[in-house]
């Protein structure tokens, strides 16, 4: 009689094959077994998760993100330790309306979105939608920069999740943006046509367990 096939051994098997690869990556690297006796605590455990979700989905960048908004936006720029900021960029124009129960921590794996071509603001939401991803909002791209704060002097980064009608009635979205020299925080028209150099900061959300 032909034994079944069981879904619990052929998971399994797949789940070795997958360490037995790993494990033999790291021998040829020149580790030993000792290397492949670790602990995987919550924070090497949530740099690999990031590193997984980034390679499988074609991140530029990744690696789950805490925000904490707990903290107040200005707290937040000034960890980020910027060169310059935009006056226009306080809790009077950005405030944070959270709602009841919500956790002051959260988590997000941010994505850096090169289209590589200009863009509008509106076509560059629709194909960030369209890839699964939500655009990033200001207290997501503070925390991004604040953890990569070189980055932004290669290109700029926008953050098209957050849009601030200025008093004129102009629309406005911030940015990481800088050189060699400096690093700044600012506003730019939601309206305005991005050459292709820049990138839009995506999120995608951390599934609760």
């Amino acid at each position: 009689m032909a034994r079944k096939k069981s879904e619990f051994v052929s998971s399994f098997g797949t789940a070795f094959k997958a360490f037995q690869a790993l494990a033999n990556a790291v021998l040829d690297a020149g580790g030993a077994d000792e290397d492949l006796r670790f602990d995987l605590n919550q924070g090497l455990r949530e740099k690999v998760v990031g590193f997984i979700i980034s390679a499988r989905h074609g991140a530029k960048q990744a690696a789950i993100l805490t925000v904490d908004y707990s903290s107040t936006l200005e707290q937040m720029i000034q960890a980020g330790r910027y060169d310059w900021v935009n006056s226009d960029i306080n809790e009077k124009n950005f405030p944070l309306n959270l709602p009841a129960g919500f956790p002051t921590k959260v988590q997000v794996i941010p994505e850096l979105i090169h289209f590589n071509r200009v863009m509008s603001s509106d076509q560059a939401i629709t194909e960030i939608k369209r890839r699964g991803l939500r655009p990033a909002t200001i207290w997501e791209m503070l925390a991004f920069g604040e953890h990569n704060p070189d980055l932004q002097r290669q290109f700029s980064i926008i953050a098209l999740g957050w849009v601030w009608r200025s008093g004129a009635g102009g629309r406005r979205v911030p940015s990481l943006a800088g050189s060699a020299a400096e690093r700044k925080l600012k506003l730019h028209w939601f309206d305005a046509v991005w050459h292709g150099r820049c990138r839009f900061l995506a999120v995608r959300e951390v599934q609760p367990r």
